[in-house]
């Protein structure tokens, strides 16, 4: 039995196939284009949230906390304040996109609990958008807000800029508070919490003090040179890790610990000698000092000059 043949389609039937065709293509193209468009707005606002004032975003922690402490009791000279320039724009350009940077002073009299000149979160530059889905490098630049970027720029560089001009109008300060400063820094910009461990074996065991520091920073510009009446390292006659810890207990002082803290010092070496006394025997001091405080100081560095 021979099949049937199909009957012609008429014009009419023709375009109300096509009509319906392309609707259904249309339908569906609207669909995707509408989950695209959700799907762009949700990963824009996780990759770029609403941020306060001070360019921290309002719907999470900051990704890091970094303090900057610039002895302001004494004066730098112009290479050494070239010097701290140029390591404060490398710690800051280092720091990943939401992390808050603090920049503070260390002045000779404090009242209460230290203020920062600055403090500020990265809010991103346009590497940070480019490698994200759906936004690309194309969109990089738009999301990346050249105003955000300024104000993360040139609040820094401005506060520098001026604690660096009154140190070198001034001839040297009458006391200089660090261990003070750093106590009351700890308050507000390192609260105390669990510390946080990684495995260090395939099991996930954690070795003993393999604690992580990456997200929680102090730098410190100074002469490392503790003058005030509980103690001075120019009245002592050796800088002695002993007096150190004593002085680093907190429960005497009615201060917060400093646990999982990187420290890095720039010391400035005022060319102090003697038994006990010197670069070598300073360094040992606030190492020990830290410590005790659960705090590790990573490297210290001479600036001379």
């Amino acid at each position: 039995m021979k099949p049937r043949r199909r009957r012609p389609l008429s014009p009419r039937e023709l375009r109300e196939r096509r009509s319906s065709r392309n609707l259904r293509l249309a339908t569906v193209g609207v669909g995707v284009v509408a989950l695209l468009a959700v799907g762009g707005v949700l990963v824009a606002t996780r990759v770029n949230p609403p941020l306060g004032d001070d360019l921290c975003p309002a719907d999470r922690e900051p990704a890091a906390e970094v303090v900057v402490l610039l002895d302001a009791t004494d004066p730098w000279n112009a290479t050494q304040r070239a010097a701290i320039r140029g390591e404060f724009e490398r710690i800051r350009n280092a720091v990943p996109r939401f992390a808050r940077v603090r920049l503070f002073a260390l002045e000779e009299s404090l009242d209460g609990l230290p203020t920062p000149a600055v403090a500020l979160c990265n809010p991103g530059t346009e590497n940070d958008f480019a490698s994200v889905p759906v936004l690309g490098r194309l969109s990089a630049r738009f999301f990346a807000n050249p105003a955000r970027l300024e104000q993360w720029r040139g609040g820094f560089e401005t506060a520098l800029d001026d604690m660096l001009s009154a140190v070198a109008d001034d001839a040297g300060g009458r006391a200089s508070p660090i261990m003070e400063t750093v106590r009351g820094i700890a308050l507000e910009a390192f609260p105390t919490r669990a510390p946080v461990v990684r495995a260090g074996t395939a099991s996930g065991t954690p070795r003993p003090g393999d604690v992580t520091a990456a997200d929680r920073r102090l730098y410190v510009f100074s002469d490392m040179l503790q003058h005030t009446d509980a103690y001075s390292h120019y009245r002592a006659s050796a800088w002695s890790t002993g007096d150190a810890e004593r002085l680093a207990d907190v429960a005497a002082a009615g201060t917060a610990r400093l646990g999982d803290v990187a420290i890095e010092i720039f010391l400035l070496d005022r060319g102090i000698r003697g038994e006990g006394r010197g670069p070598g025997a300073l360094a040992e001091f606030w190492e020990a000092w830290f410590a005790e405080q659960g705090a590790v100081v990573e490297r210290v560095r001479r600036m001379e000059g």
